[in-house]
């Protein structure tokens, strides 16, 4: 199976969107992506019931980074 990160414009896009008061289905449709992807990202990502771009690049970074340090950390052993 191929997977694709969610990127930082899609991101933008998300927080826009929900702002605007579309529905996840909607936005999922929008971004030609499965509307459980765009769930899981508004819910990860979700601080005090609001969805930030900003914050969420940030995560994902953090996220992204702590990741990468296990995987080194597997393949040393």
């Amino acid at each position: 199976m191929n997977y694709k990160h969610i990127t930082t414009n899609e991101r933008c896009c998300i927080a826009n969107f929900l702002s605007l008061g579309l529905s996840l289905r909607k936005i999922a449709k929008h971004l030609n992506r499965n509307v459980s992807t765009i769930s899981r990202e508004v819910k990860r990502n979700s601080t005090n019931g609001k969805y930030l771009a900003h914050i969420a690049c940030e995560n994902y970074a953090k996220n992204r980074k702590i990741a990468e340090q296990k995987e080194n950390q597997i393949t040393l052993h």
